[in-house]
């Protein structure tokens, strides 16, 4: 059980990045990627043959990809280069293929943190998928979205909303791009935090609430975590009726969790503690923040970093209920495990996609 919870990594800014990224390559990703050693093999047998150069460049495009996924990012970038150099000789200038190979090669530089030669990758991505499908297709959105999220990390802000609003523009009319549209407004949303317009960040919330009950059913830990994510945004502005809804909505659809969905449970249950201690309802926030923690030392023991949020709220509850000496151990207990840490930890924020590590070309 694990994989219940995980360590809370810097928020918002790396989520927009990861994001958009993997938007950028959900075409790609759709498609299966051998291991690395096959593919290796299999170029090296078609260079063996002398097949021709348009199959190796298949071969090296496909290498590229899964030499990226293993964040091998310089063999990566020159199996990119070696399979671009034969696309752009063999093939028309607007051909769709040549567009996919700059999209990887660009992915890659980002990683390199070359930025400058990413977006001029993407760019020339972008105006091939324009000529190619025209100005309206869900390829061109996907591009858009590639340079909205280098944009964020080249700290373009403003660039980076109006090529995510563009890709969100396309994907809203486009049948069959749901998936793709509920990872751009999660860009976009947390963009709008970033720029500092929450209202307009909850707006788009909202909306990815609403695309995520329409698409999953209103029953899905999908749905779950995106009325997680909601009650988050409230609870980080003060707002604890707002988030107290949407906490408990989540956990009548998480009613029936598996040992798998237990963390999600938990990390529900902390949140409604929080909200009840802050509307005054201390004995219903303490039952809320012990079961959480119940949960937490069942699945994980009582030694696990994760556990410190919860014991951080649970200590601050039981000092407003005057009871000072129960309140220091488990405040003791907080410190003893966050200094053991490498770093602090929180119960995973929810995130409306869960994006890969690596973005995939």
């Amino acid at each position: 059980m694990g994989t219940i919870l995980r360590w809370a990594a810097a928020r918002a800014l790396r989520g927009i990045v990861a994001l958009g990224l993997a938007t950028g390559a959900a075409a790609a990703a759709a498609e299966p990627v051998g291991p690395i050693e096959g593919l290796q093999g299999r170029l090296a047998e078609l260079q063996a043959a002398n097949a021709p150069a348009l199959e190796q460049a298949r071969a090296q495009h496909e290498l590229g990809r899964a030499l990226a996924r293993a964040s091998r990012n310089d063999e990566a970038a020159s199996a990119f280069e070696a399979a671009l150099a034969v696309r752009e000789a063999e093939l028309p200038p607007d051909d769709p293929d040549i567009a996919a190979t700059l999209t990887g090669l660009a992915v890659v530089r980002t990683g390199q943190g070359r930025r400058p030669e990413a977006e001029a990758l993407f760019r020339r991505a972008l105006e091939i998928r324009q000529r190619a499908h025209g100005d309206q297709a869900p390829e061109v959105a996907t591009a858009l979205a590639n340079l909205g999220a280098l944009y964020v990390q080249m700290e373009r802000f403003d660039e980076a909303a109006a090529y995510f609003d563009r890709a969100i523009a396309i994907q809203e009319k486009t049948p069959g791009q749901e998936l793709s549209l509920l990872v751009a407004l999660a860009n976009r949303a947390s963009l709008y935090e970033r720029q500092g317009t929450p209202a307009k960040a909850d707006a788009v919330y909202q909306r990815i609430l609403e695309l995520e009950t329409r698409i999953h059913g209103g029953a899905s830990p999908r749905v779950a975590a995106a009325h997680t994510a909601l009650a988050d945004r409230y609870r980080a502005r003060g707002e604890a009726a707002q988030a107290e809804i949407h906490y408990r909505q989540a956990l009548e659809i998480l009613g029936g969790a598996d040992q798998a969905g237990l963390g999600a449970v938990a990390r529900n249950l902390e949140g409604l503690g929080w909200a009840a201690r802050e509307r005054g309802r201390l004995g219903e926030a303490e039952q809320h923040y012990r079961r959480s923690l119940d949960i937490l030392e069942s699945a994980l023991g009582r030694d696990h970093p994760v556990l410190v949020p919860v014991l951080d709220g649970y200590a601050e509850l039981l000092r407003k209920m005057s009871r000072p000496g129960e309140a220091g151990a488990l405040e003791a207990r907080a410190a003893r495990l966050r200094s053991a840490a490498e770093g602090p930890a929180e119960l995973a924020p929810a995130a409306q996609r869960e994006p890969a590590a690596k973005p995939q070309p």
